[in-house]
């Protein structure tokens, strides 16, 4: 069921009431990504990763090479200070 914009805001048990020529057809946008599959009385909408550049993907390592580089020389503290593991 698709409803205009003003009937949006309209209560649950108000928008199931309206009979079908309150309701509002639109058609799907040309540029639509998301893929809507109606089964069985239910709707599946399935929402596609958005693509990201390829610079991004080394960018994302930054964070964790600093983590790595801050947290390993700390895991060698203990051995060279000889402080007791608990």
């Amino acid at each position: 069921m698709r409803l205009s914009a003003g009937q949006a805001a309209l209560p649950l048990q108000q928008r199931l009431r309206l009979d079908g020529s309150e309701i509002v057809s639109t058609e799907r946008p040309a540029d639509a990504r998301s893929m809507v599959r109606h089964d069985q009385g239910s709707v599946h909408i399935t929402i596609p990763i958005p693509r990201t550049h390829i610079i991004w993907i080394p960018l994302s390592l930054i964070p964790i090479a600093f983590v790595m580089w801050f947290v390993g020389p700390l895991s060698q503290f203990s051995v060279r200070h000889e402080l007791p593991i608990q």
